[in-house]
């Protein structure tokens, strides 16, 4: 299991927020995460691209996506190793979903709180464009999305879904699998 200082996530949580881990750890997780990927190194990549899904209209996802993206910003003035960069990709109208992830063209996809959203759609073009999925919500990846991040006694945790991941095309090291959690 990841650990990280019980602080870091007291802080986070004593704002009430929609994600409980907070996310600074959540943006290195995903980096550490995609170095175990062994179908597409991140260390051969020109640049990742992450695609960030939030819904406009809800307030806690318009604020994990700003929080995300701040990380990401972070992260590249700090020279990140492979340059990261991000698109927004609002789903507040579902029927423009796969036209939203043709303009991003995403390599990756953080998933923020979507209320009310059903994931299918997401799923269903995360698996047949083989985009890897993460998340903040631990109960997105019961339902469909590969990675995501919950806190257990003041830790922070990987989640994997196994089926997820398969379909979208990733082959993870043994070694994190053995620090995630695994649902089968």
């Amino acid at each position: 299991m990841t650990r990280f200082p019980c602080w870091a996530l007291a802080a986070a949580l004593a704002g009430n927020q929609p994600v409980s881990v907070p996310m600074p750890i959540q943006f290195q997780l995903v980096l550490k995460v995609l170095t175990a990927e062994r179908n597409r190194p991140l260390e051969t990549r020109p640049t990742l691209a992450i695609g960030i899904v939030y819904q406009r209209k809800s307030p806690d996802s318009r604020d994990v996506k700003d929080r995300f993206a701040a990380e990401i910003e972070k992260g590249t003035a700090n020279h990140l190793v492979p340059p990261v960069r991000f698109g927004l990709i609002d789903v507040s109208n579902p029927a423009d979903l796969a036209s939203e992830f043709a303009r991003t063209n995403p390599d990756i996809l953080y998933v923020s709180p979507l209320p009310g959203f059903d994931l299918d759609a997401i799923v269903a073009l995360s698996r047949a464009r083989k985009i890897l999925t993460f998340t903040g919500v631990p109960a997105y990846v019961q339902s469909g999305l590969s990675v995501g991040f919950s806190s257990e006694l003041g830790a922070a945790r990987i989640l994997i879904n196994r089926k997820a991941y398969l379909a979208e095309g990733a082959d993870f090291s043994s070694k994190l699998l053995k620090l995630a959690q695994v649902i089968e």
